[in-house]
């Protein structure tokens, strides 16, 4: 059995939808909407982003949240499902960074989480990646 652990690549970004597909998924943009945004873009460079608060489709907090909420850092999720404290976040990325092993198979190693909680932990991050998870 290959574990969820092995299959993501040591010290590459966890790849993640574009912006705009992620709010189209999120409910908070049309597909419409976003192929005019797309196609303005085009003609002028400027980043979707900026785009969307010009045209007061999203306010600058509403994008720098969507942003936010779509990197949630693996710790950050640990962290809110109480799973890990705020300390004890901060003594395992010191220890992540002496050993540069992945967050999740540290913890996992040293007993801290289950591989079924584990689990839960990189498919939340993986959804919010990629604009599946439901944020308020």
């Amino acid at each position: 059995m290959v574990s969820l652990i092995e299959t993501v690549p040591k010290n590459q970004p966890p790849s993640r939808a574009p912006l705009g597909q992620f709010l189209v998924r999120q409910l908070r943009l049309s597909e419409g909407k976003l192929n005019e945004l797309l196609e303005e873009q085009s003609d002028r460079p400027c980043k979707l982003g900026e785009l969307l608060v010009e045209k007061e489709i999203l306010s600058q907090p509403e994008v720098e949240k969507a942003l936010a909420d779509q990197s949630m850092p693996l710790g950050e999720i640990l962290v809110r499902r109480r799973i890990l404290s705020r300390s004890q976040l901060k003594e395992i990325l010191i220890e992540q960074a002496q050993t540069g092993e992945l967050l999740g198979a540290l913890l996992f190693r040293k007993g801290v989480i289950s591989y079924q909680r584990l689990q839960e932990a990189l498919k939340e991050q993986y959804w919010r990646q990629n604009g599946y998870w439901v944020i308020a």
